[in-house]
Formats: C-alpha cells, structure tokens, sequence
C-alpha cells in the first residue's frame, strides 16, 4: 500500500527496473504481513562485464543467508520469538531432531583459496552475530557499497543488512571441518528472559580432502559474544569506512532540510482499569499505518494527486517535547502536558515532502520509554551516508566529528540502543519512499514513516509545469570530444514517454542506427528502457549538437554537441581565449507533449511558444523572470561563441550591444570571416563566431528575437517576445543595466538573407562533379481531410508535403532502417518523385523513399513556393553534409543561376526562403536509411519530409555492417509474434561494454514519476541478437570519448538519463 497494492491470490504482477550504479549483494524479499519469513532470497550485482572488483578477486562467492523459523504459521504470528534460526534455510546441527547431515549447510573450501561470503540478515526480528572458528574476514562491502578493508573475527549484521566479507581458507591447525555459527544479539536494555532465542545456529566449513583424511570428526565451534554485547557490535558499525575511488558519489555538503526524529516504542495512552497500556511503536511520536486496503496505495494518490482520504503531509520535523530520550524514568519524570504529549494518539499515514534534490540530513534518536534497543532503519529508494552514530542524547556538538570524507553508505542503519545515528541523503528519486524499522514486528506496530519525493521546481513565467530533462539539465550536458573520437552515450529512458536522441549533423558514417530520428533508423526507447549509442566522428569540427527525435519532446531534450580539433591540431582562425557555449531554445508553460498533441488532434499548427531562452534561461524581460545565463570575459580577448539554435519553431536573430561578430563555421563546417553585427540561425543551425572583447568594460545584453517568416496567409503568429543573457567583463560591477542591442525587426527578411547568401566556405573539399541524381523537390503546406484519430478535427487538418507527397513514418512494428535491413516488405515504397506533381494535383499520403546508389553525387533544387501559405523552411539532412550552390527568391529558372562552385558552405540544415529556392549537392558515400525533413517540428507531423536509402557499395569498406545486438530497430511484427512462445521468459539486459573514464561527470537526476502501469503488459520480446560492429578509432591518441550522462540522470559511460521535472 505504500507503492502498490497487494498482488491477490490467482493473480500476478511483473517487476521491471534497471539496475545502474550499484554492485553488490542485495536481497528480495516478501513486504506485505510476516511472509518475508518464507519469501526472500539473494540479489546479487556483480560488476559490469570487463570491470573488476576493488579488491582482490576471490577464488568463490558463497551466499550466506540468515533467516528465523517458526513452526507455526506466519500468518498471523503470535509469538514473535523464532523457533530457530536458518543458514540459507537450514537450521544446523544443534536443534533437536536435526542431527541428520541434510539439515546443516555445509559450505566446501580449498585450502589458502579466497571465498568472498555474500551475507544476508533476512531474518524478521533479530539482529545475528556470525563467526567461522579458526577463520576471519575482510569486510568489503556492506549494504552493495564498498568499504575500505576492515579486518574483524565478527560478522555483525542487523535485519535487513547485508555485508560482502572476504574469508581464505587458511585455518590452523590447517584443514578440517570448522563451524560456521550465528548468535542473536540482542540490544534491548533490560534484557527480558524469554523474549529471544538463545540457540546457536550452525553451518559447516568444510576443506575439500577433510572428510577423509579425519572422518566425520566434530567441527570446531568458535567462541561467540555474549547476547547483549553491543560493545563488539558498536565496534563493528563504526569500524567501516567508505571506499573512496573515482566515481564514487561524495557527501553533499549543503544540507537542506533538517530532521530530528525520534524513534522508538511507547505507550498508548489508555484508562487505569486497562493497564497495561498496549505497546505501539512511534517516529516523533507519529505512529504510522498502511492507507486501508479498499483505498488506493501511496503512490497512486500521489501520481492521480488525490492524497485526501490516503496520506496527510504533515509529518513533522521535531518530537512535540524534547526530554531525555535514552533515559528509562523519563516518562515518568514529565508528568502533566509534557508526559502526554509522549502518548502517541490514534495511527495515522503521514508523509514528509521534499523537494526534488534537496539535500536531507536526519538525526535519528533511539529513545528509552519502553526500554532501549537498536532499531535497524531502513530506506527505501535511496543510499545514504552515515556520518556520525554514538550513544546517550544527540547534541549538536556532534557536528565537529561528522564524516564528511568517507562515511559508510548504506541502505540500513543500526542505531545503537539507548544512542543515535545522524543519516545525509539527495532526494533524487522522485516518488514515495518507505522509512521504518526492519524488525517486522516494529513495523506492524507503528515504527515508520514516508517520504514523498517530488520533482525540481524552477520558477519560469510565474508558472510550473512538468518538463523532460537529461541529467537534470536545461540545456542538458554539453558532449566534448575530439575530431575522431568513438563515442559511447548510454540513455536510459525513465521518463513517461517513448525517446530516441539524434545526433544533429553527426554524419553516422556506416552506424545509421546510431542516427535516432524515431521509427526511420530505431524504435523509440520505451520507458524503464535504454539503449546505447555508439558512433565516431572522423573528419568533422566544430559545434553540433544532440536532442531528442520523438515528439515535441525537444523543446527540453537537448545540448550542445562540441568536436575541437584532434589533439594537437589547430583551428583555422586565431585560437580563441575562451569559448561559451550558446544554446538558443523556445519555453512552453504547459506540457510540450500536450502541446503538441492538442494541435496533431485538432488538425492545426501547435500553440506558440511562451518565451525564448538562452542556456535555459529566460532573462529578464519576461514577466516574473530571475535567472539569466551571463558568460564573464576578460577585457581585450578572443571569445568563441557556439552558438546552437535549439528552438523548435522560431528562426532567431542574435545580437551582442557593443560588439560585432565573426563568423567562422557554420553547422560544424569552417567558413571564411563573416564579419556581422547580427547572426541569424534556423532551427537545427550552428553558428561559431568570435568576439573580440574591445568594449568599455561593463556589461552588454545577449539578445534573442524571432525572425517571422511566414506570409500573411501562414497558419500561425509567432512568439514576439526577447530573451536575453549578459556578458560581463570581469571586475566590472553588475548593478547597472547592461546595455541593450538594436534588434531588427522580426520581418526583417533582408538581414536575414545578407547573412546566409554571405557566408563562403574554404574551397575545400572540392565541389563534387558530375550530377548522376538531379531531383528538384517543392515544399508545400496545405490541407487534408481529418485522420479519424484526429478527434477534435473540424473537416480538415494542416497538412505539408515534398513533392506532393505527405509522408508518414511507418507504424509501430518497425523502423525503416529495420525493415531494409530485414527484408520486411509493405513497410515503404521506393517510388518519391524525383520532381512536383503537375499543378493542380491533390495532396497524397505516403512512405516514401528515393533509392541513391553508393557514391552517387545528387543534385536537389528546394524549391518553396510563393503560392500558398509559406515561410522559410530550415530543411535537414541527416547522414551528409551538403554544398549551397546557390539560393535566391522566386521561382527557380535552370540555367539562369550561376553556381558557386568554388568555395559555398557546406552545412547540415539550409533555411529555403519562403517564396524562393536552393540549391544543394552532395555525394551519397553512406549506405542508410536518411531522414530529409523540415526542421520546424510541426511540419514533421504534417508531411513536410521524405527519406533517402542509400545502398550498399561493392567493397567491404562501402557496405553496410551488421547492426550491434542490442539496436532497437530490430521491432518488427514478426519478432513479437515470434516472443508469443517465450512470453514468461526473462527479458535479457545487455550489461554495457567496458569503457575508460567518462569524459564529463554524471550530473544528479531529475524527474517526477513515469505514469503507473494501468495493467501488467506481457514480457518484451527476446530480440534476436546481432553481432555487434567494431569500428577503429581514427583518433591519433585512440581515445574513446565515452562515459554515462546521468537523463533518468546519471556508471561509466556516457550516460543519458530522462525524467520528467517539475520546472
């Protein structure tokens, strides 16, 4: 009931989650009543393939798990004291009636091997001590994080914990047979006489050869701890420490919120004649219970957002009385208002609410009014570190003796009888997470409480609104390699929505499933879901960029995309002093996907944007803005800009007050100088440009405005609102207003095409001759009749098209790449005419493709007609960059227009002038499926795109290769209806490649909650597995550029992980 309700008898439920960041022994178990005392079992994370332990390597892992028996039914449990304790469901030797050699566990070893023991306390209400006679242990790791080694004869372990410990068998007098036993320790203070079992339960050690060479002699027992010895076992818990390694997460330092919280048992409060009061269990004197059966869980409330009736958010920060907690006659002591404030009243179901990341520190205090005892508290959802425990009443003096360098990291916390232990975690998981005691029979009784995690809030607008996020990033993280690099980028998709990414301008060179547009070279990844891409980039420089390919999902999901020269290579300008990193991009206030999906619905173009942003950031123009992006500069330097126009809809104008620019590569292509004060980008565009910081010293606005494109006739206004950043000279003051630009106005098309008809490469490569391909495509809008999915359609619906022809991704059941891979047929056809429909034709609808041979040089007139309801339309090419010959306004006349066949600038993405044309050319050296598309995303929807596929060359160099084996593109239907046999089998998770260290650290995650799952679905399909292609790194060092970008996030790759956010 706290994050789903109870699986009922004859029904089942399936659990998917990925495990990232995490290596070693965890445990499942049953959490719902007492059957976790039958239902547990071992978890086990073993380092990702290639990777090794941080430590010795063991001959043999053994799992050890420790549990309680009764010979009576769990359910319901009347008497919480065991009949006997179990090694991995064994008893041992020293219970009556089990003498017999199948009831103790025997554990086999060599001699001077290492064994690493995987230990596991899944026992309901007792902690363990556990010892091997003749033998002793390295702790490394605890709770599946790793410590610094930790030598000890005693393995201490309370319920819910686990401890990874190495053992060589190197026992004196030298092999036999040793005891392995487990002693309850019991921490409660008095000691009650039957309120535990003082048995010792047993397992064997037995050397390989023992039995016989010696026969079935008696194995040596080792001498336990006493029952109550909490000096042995504080010296165990304070003893660890932390491994400290690269990668290792660090203790957060500026804490949040602050926590005080008492844990412990007590009283209800109850008349005369009714003593004794019965026993309840309480955290600030909240005792907690379950949301009734017939409601709805924790998490559901959350997620539907009607927690009225299911949780209350007011669990508090403080105990309502401070006393003297560890002290027994306390409550006795108080008396009055105060003693019944300690009576805890009538059970509630409270939460804490944090905010998304906010750093929590919680001191939990052991208290005494019903005796004293350790509580093991167990978090859900999180890690976290253990920075001080001691004994007595917490005081804040404490502080000076925190760990903050290497405190153990743990999921369970013993906190010392009659003492406290103070906890720090990141709330970076969003959602509801249980707190609470790991004796169940605590549990049951009230010794609990939940956190509700909820997502990072960014004031924007005056407004909030759930966004999809990397990392945790607007922009997310900026990708730096070198020119020829590999690159890995794993992205791990824990959003509510399907996600590819595309590597905008990256060529793909012989990897087109690495390209990302969705349902042309992959399947989208699904929630809970990831993918990795892996592709290089020989023979390219400059800025680029990344962002999501499915929906309208890349007004949020995107970054910069950076390749500097290979090392020790120059750039073709003078070398800059600094570079900044600008990325343009357009704000909604309401859901993106909604946004779009309301306009696909009614047959009509999208809402316009609320703002424009620069590096995520409004500036502050806009009503209710307080964050805008600055860059501090040096006075009398040179400063690149990458300037990357992220926006989905707008093309932007860009000025700086005080300085002008030069223009030095365009879409990651080097140009000659442009010299300009004003810098125009179309969606998908990259400028880089220098400025020479030669101003007064002071500070001067960054400012963005839309360049409107459309005719009168166009079906939309655009957003007329100006974003802005700052560029400050260092040391100089920023009270005064920074200087503000001359914008042009937003219709001010003669800039605009000064600035693209201006730009000039640098000759080289040379342009390629002759033409085997000359296609000449028009670009159109207009309109079809609705789609019966188009519920709130009017008649007809917006529609676009190339050549006549409104394209259409393929349904579901495959990509493009992955049926011209797989030979389905009646997914596309390749007939898209090589020229426009006579006039007068009516729009048709359809997938289709033109089919290049390898190597052939295609020629393509873009032609945007004057006729209909135009705008400029920023046309790109995914797998290529191509040469503008040539582009003007009107209509283009063949053989009137000189080409610039000597130095025209090569680029990714051309803004084709409403009511005029260009010109591109390119060869088609890589064999593919390539997306051709307008780059305003809701024309995509529309029609406005088509697709090359271009065939394989006759040499092994020009051939495509085998897809890798775990390319998602492999979806089609046959698959699925082939997965209908194994639909109960296990879905298998690639473990990711090994890979050197990441090139960026992961950043925190952030997200709300993916949406519950309505149903169980049925398993994925077990894709086939392809053999995975291994390319050769051109980079002269051989470096990889890999890593994990942390959206749903943050390992040791490049590591993409997607949330949803609240901003």
């Amino acid at each position: 009931m706290v994050t789903q309700c109870p699986i009922c008898p004859g029904h089942r439920y399936t659990y998917r989650f990925r495990i990232t960041g995490q290596e070693g022994t965890l445990w499942w178990h049953a959490h719902s009543s007492l059957l976790r005392a039958t239902v547990y079992g071992a978890l086990i994370i073993r380092p990702s393939s290639g990777s090794a332990y941080p430590f010795p390597a063991p001959d043999e892992e053994k799992t050890v798990l420790l549990g309680e028996w009764w010979n009576a039914e769990t359910v319901p449990l009347t008497n919480p004291v065991a009949d006997a304790y179990t090694i991995n469901g064994r008893p041992g030797d020293s219970y009556s009636c089990e003498t017999t050699a199948k009831r103790i566990e025997k554990f086999e070893v060599r001699h001077d091997s290492t064994y690493m023991l995987r230990i596991i306390n899944a026992a309901l209400n007792t902690a363990f001590f556990l010892k091997v006679a003749g033998h002793t242990f390295t702790v490394v790791a605890a709770d599946a994080s790793y410590t610094t080694q930790y030598e000890t004869d005693v393995i201490v372990i309370a319920p819910g914990q686990t401890v990874d410990a190495l053992m060589v068998a190197n026992a004196s007098p030298g092999p036999g047979r040793y005891y392995m036993a487990i002693s309850s320790y019991q921490s409660a203070a008095p000691l009650r006489p039957g309120s535990y079992n003082a048995n010792i339960t047993t397992a064997v050690v037995e050397y390989v050869g023992a039995a016989a060479s010696g026969g079935q002699q008696a194995p040596a027992l080792p001498e336990m701890p006493e029952v109550n010895d909490t000096a042995t076992a504080n010296r165990f818990y304070t003893g660890m420490t932390a491994l400290v390694r690269p990668g290792r997460r660090t203790v957060p330092l500026a804490v949040d919120t602050r926590m005080f919280v008492t844990i412990g048992l007590g009283f209800v409060s109850c008349d005369q004649d009714q003593a004794p009061c019965p026993v309840v269990a309480s955290m600030n004197n909240q005792s907690f219970k379950l949301p009734d059966a017939d409601t709805m869980s924790m998490l559901d409330a959350r997620y539907r957002d009607t927690p009225d009736g299911v949780y209350t958010r007011d669990f508090p920060d403080q105990p309502p009385v401070a006393f003297d907690y560890t002290n027994q006659t306390e409550r006795l002591l108080l008396g009055g208002v105060a003693a019944a404030l300690l009576f805890p009243g009538p059970q509630s179901t409270k939460v804490r609410t944090l905010a998304y990341n906010a750093t929590v520190e919680v001191v939990l205090q052991n208290t005494a009014l019903v005796g004293r005892e350790s509580h093991p508290m167990h978090l859900h959802g999180f890690n976290f570190f253990v920075v001080a425990q001691g004994f007595g009443n917490y005081d804040t003096a404490a502080k000076q003796h925190f760990n903050l360098v290497n405190p153990q990291e743990r999921n369970t916390i013993a906190v010392p009888t009659g003492g406290w232990a103070v906890i720090r975690f990141v709330a970076d998981n969003p959602g509801m997470w249980f707190m609470h005691c790991h004796i169940d029979a605590h549990l049951s009784i009230g010794l609990a409480m939940v956190f509700e995690v909820g997502s990072m809030q960014i004031s924007q607008l005056c407004s909030s609104t759930s966004i999809i996020a990397v990392n945790g990033q607007l922009p997310g993280p900026s990708i730096e390699v070198n020119e020829g690099d590999d690159v890995v980028v794993k992205v791990v998709n824990n959003s509510p929505y399907n996600v590819t990414i595309h590597w905008h301008g990256v060529l793909q060179l012989m990897t087109p499933w690495a390209d990302g547009p969705s349902m042309v070279t992959q399947c989208p990844i699904q929630p809970s879901s990831s993918y990795t891409y892996r592709f290089s980039v020989p023979g390219q420089e400059g800025t680029l960029w990344w962002h999501a390919h499915s929906s309208f999902l890349r007004a949020t999901v995107y970054g910069a995309f950076i390749i500097r020269p290979r090392r020790g290579n120059a750039y073709p300008f003078p070398a800059p002093d600094k570079e900044v990193p600008i990325v343009l991009g357009e704000w909604w206030n309401r859901n993106v996907v909604d946004v779009e999906s309301d306009a696909i619905l009614a047959g009509q173009l999208p809402a316009q944007s609320d703002a424009f942003t620069v590096n995520g950031k409004t500036g502050l123009l806009y009503q209710c803005a307080n964050e805008t992006f600055t860059a501090v500069v040096e006075p009398s330097t040179r400063v690149l800009l990458r300037v990357v126009n992220a926006g989905l809809n707008s093309h932007l104008f860009f000025k700086l007050a005080g300085h002008n620019f030069t223009v030095v590569a365009v879409d990651a292509g080097y140009t000659s100088n442009l010299n300009t004060d004003t810098l125009v980008l179309a969606p998908g565009q990259t400028v880089d440009a220098l400025v020479t910081t030669a101003a007064a010293p002071g500070s001067y606005y960054m400012a963005v405005l839309a360049h409107d494109t459309m005719s009168p006739l166009a079906f939309a206004a655009s957003d007329t609102t100006t974003a802005t950043a700052i560029l400050q000279y260092n040391g100089t003051s920023s009270t005064n207003p920074p200087a503000m630009p001359a914008m042009p106005s937003s219709s001010d098309s003669g800039t605009a095409n000064a600035f693209y008809f201006g730009l000039r490469g640098l000759g080289a490569p040379a342009v390629p001759a002759p033409v085997d391909v000359s296609m000449t495509i028009e670009l159109g809008l207009g309109q079809l009749p609705c789609d019966p999915s188009q519920t709130r359609c009017n008649g007809t619906a917006a529609a676009a098209a190339m050549n006549g022809v409104s394209f259409r991704l393929p349904s579901p059941e495959t990509s493009l790449l992955g049926a011209h891979v797989d030979g389905v047929a009646g997914v596309f056809t390749a007939d898209f005419p090589d020229g426009p429909p006579p006039s007068g034709t009516a729009m048709s609808v359809g997938t289709k493709l033109k089919k290049l041979s390898y190597n052939s040089v295609v020629e393509i007139v873009l032609q945007n007609p004057a006729a209909v309801p135009t705008e400029n339309h920023p046309i790109h090419l995914h797998g290529f960059n191509f040469f503008v010959l040539a582009q003007g306004m009107g209509t283009f006349a063949p053989g009137s227009v000189a080409y610039n066949l000597v130095d025209p600038v090569a680029r990714n993405t051309i803004a084709v002038p409403g009511g005029g044309w260009a010109v591109i050319r390119f060869v088609a050296n890589n064999p593919g499926m390539w997306f051709f598309h307008c780059h305003l995303d809701p024309h995509v929807p529309m029609g406005l795109g088509m697709v090359f596929q271009v065939d394989s060359g006759t040499t092994p160099g020009s051939t495509l290769p085998t897809p890798p084996g775990d390319w998602v593109g492999v979806c089609d239907a046959q698959h699925y209806a082939a997965a209908a046999a194994v639909a109960a089998a296990p879905v298998p998770v690639p473990a990711p490649a090994p890979v050197p260290a990441p090139i960026l650290a992961p950043a925190p995650a952030e997200s709300p909650l993916p949406p519950p799952r309505a149903v169980d679905h049925k398993p994925s399909p077990n894709l086939p597995q392809r053999r995975e292609h291994t390319g050769t790194s051109n980079s002269a060092a051989g470096r990889r550029a890999k890593g994990h970008l942390a959206c749903f996030l943050c390992s040791v790759l490049l590591f993409f992980l997607l949330r949803q956010h609240k901003a």
